[in-house]
């Protein structure tokens, strides 16, 4: 009797241990998170509260911002092309009964997705290339 009740009070203490553990992990996460957090809102106001309305952003000013680049358009694409290759996923098995026809359907869509961000890629990049020997040439 007196072994079993020690016994619980072990397992007990070891349990109360390991959420005591547990909870200091978990604050030492989010004093990180918090600490990260007050880094991003640091670099913000170095930047300038302008910046995003600057940006030429599809957001600007309404707290969501991408940077300006070249490829924004590409990403664009490939956005679209990963949500209706998502949902071709979810709908292609009440569209095709064969199972090799399914992995033919998402197989042909991801190699035309491939195949269509090379070219996107390829022709945005020239236009870059284009305007920057125009820039530095002239």
């Amino acid at each position: 009797m007196v072994v079993e009740g020690d016994l619980d009070f072990l397992h007990d203490r070891i349990g109360q241990a390991i959420v005591a553990d547990d909870d200091d992990r978990l604050a030492r996460v989010g004093e990180g998170l918090e600490l990260a957090l007050l880094r991003i809102r640091k670099a913000e106001h170095e930047e300038g509260p302008d910046m995003a309305k600057d940006s030429g952003s599809v957001t600007a000013g309404k707290g969501l911002t991408v940077a300006p680049s070249p490829l924004n358009e590409v990403k664009l694409d490939l956005g679209i092309i990963l949500a209706v290759g998502v949902l071709l996923l979810l709908v292609q098995g009440r569209v095709v009964n064969g199972l090799l026809l399914q992995l033919l359907l998402l197989v042909s869509y991801g190699l035309l997705g491939m195949g269509w961000m090379l070219i996107r890629v390829r022709r945005v990049l020239a236009r870059f290339e284009r305007e920057q020997c125009n820039r530095h040439g002239a």
